[in-house]
């Protein structure tokens, strides 16, 4: 079991209607930090006897930050959803390792933002900066990616002149 890492976690989003199963889509490009929050209240009930606690619901959301890709598929998604006011989902996935059944950790969620912030330094990066609200309680569970999904979040090897659509050969005599 591996220690999960802050760069193998990423988030995925996707509208409600849309049935893309192409992960360079749904990833967010260039994320730099998320948290996802999750508490309980407690309601207390003072009697004779002594004060009742109870939990209540769990209330959960997301406060991420991404720089901003303009013509990002994702980007582009949460800027109208934000505007529209639409329910859209999401996943944290954690690519440290493959579980024993080939899939990936993930939480799953519903939700709406709450806020979306742009930021403009003169020394830095266009930053977005925005809250995802969960409807209901998050789900835990596990995803596939696809070779092409993985590489939305990590490139893969290539040898000399493969990316360019070269072909990679041996020399003559090895």
């Amino acid at each position: 079991m591996a220690i999960s890492k802050g760069s193998k976690t990423v988030l995925f989003f996707q509208a409600m209607d849309d049935a893309n199963t192409n992960g360079n889509d749904l990833r967010l490009a260039f994320q730099t930090e998320h948290q996802f929050n999750s508490e309980r209240e407690t309601i207390e009930e003072s009697t004779k006897d002594g004060v009742v606690k109870e939990s209540g619901e769990v209330n959960a959301n997301i406060d991420l930050t991404c720089y901003v890709v303009r013509d990002d598929a994702t980007y582009l998604l949460l800027e109208e959803a934000y505007d529209a006011g639409e329910i859209i989902q999401a996943w944290e996935v954690d690519i440290t390792e493959q579980t024993d059944s080939g899939k990936y950790p993930a939480i799953y969620a519903q939700g709406s933002l709450g806020s979306f912030n742009r930021s403009s330094s003169v020394d830095s990066f266009t930053e977005l900066s925005t809250t995802f609200n969960i409807n209901l309680t998050p789900q835990k569970g596990e995803v596939t990616l696809t070779p092409d999904q993985f590489a939305a979040v990590q490139y893969a090897f290539q040898d000399f002149g493969e990316l360019a659509g070269g072909t990679a050969t041996a020399p003559e005599g090895v």
